[in-house]
């Protein structure tokens, strides 16, 4: 005789219990101008903003930021970001790179090379296909630890009245940990 047992109540606990890994991005293309000469700190304040919402639910463990900025002159790029349920506002680059053109890196702060040094020749950083991931001026690890949902936002300005760019995408990649998905199952046993 095959008695059949539905598992639910159970596998429904243990599910809960247990966290799952989980990596989302969320990407925006603002075109957000630069500005020129409105930077009224080293975060990007007095510049361009824009954000980026996420609706999962979970704990931070680590976050990422991608850009791609059209510009003529890098070094006077500043750039920080923010996060609505908390971590301050950490400075992400900060005048790097002397004259070179664009900025296509993602900022990763669990890595040993700064922007600084990654972004410091022409063709690193310069265009997609030459993106580098370097550590920021500041430490995004700031967030780990920080719950979701919440809102990202990140400022950007240009400290000369001679140049200035635009932000043209952005992304936040976060990895954290979330509830696993209660799978409704039924077993056999003969």
């Amino acid at each position: 005789m095959t008695k059949k047992i539905l598992v639910l109540a159970s596998l429904a606990a243990i599910a809960l219990a247990l966290p799952a890994s989980a990596v989302v991005t969320r990407t925006s293309t603002p075109a957000t101008p630069t500005g020129d000469d409105n930077c009224t700190g080293a975060n990007g304040a007095g510049g361009g903003t824009d954000n980026i919402a996420f609706t999962e639910t979970g704990t931070i463990s680590d976050a990422n930021i991608a850009v791609e900025v059209a510009h003529t002159w890098r070094s006077d790029i500043q750039m920080g970001v923010s996060y609505s349920v908390g971590g301050g506002n950490i400075a992400l680059i900060d005048d790097v790179g002397a004259g070179n053109d664009n900025l296509f890196v993602t900022f990763d702060s669990d890595n040993g090379t700064t922007c600084a040094t990654a972004c410091a020749a022409a063709a690193p950083c310069s265009t997609a296909g030459n993106a580098v991931t370097c550590s920021p001026s500041g430490t995004l690890n700031t967030f780990d630890g920080q719950t979701s949902p919440g809102t990202w936002t990140i400022a950007i300005c240009d400290d000369s009245s001679a140049i200035s760019g635009t932000l043209n995408t952005w992304s936040v990649t976060l990895d954290g940990t979330g509830q696993l998905p209660v799978e409704l199952m039924s077993f056999s046993i003969e």
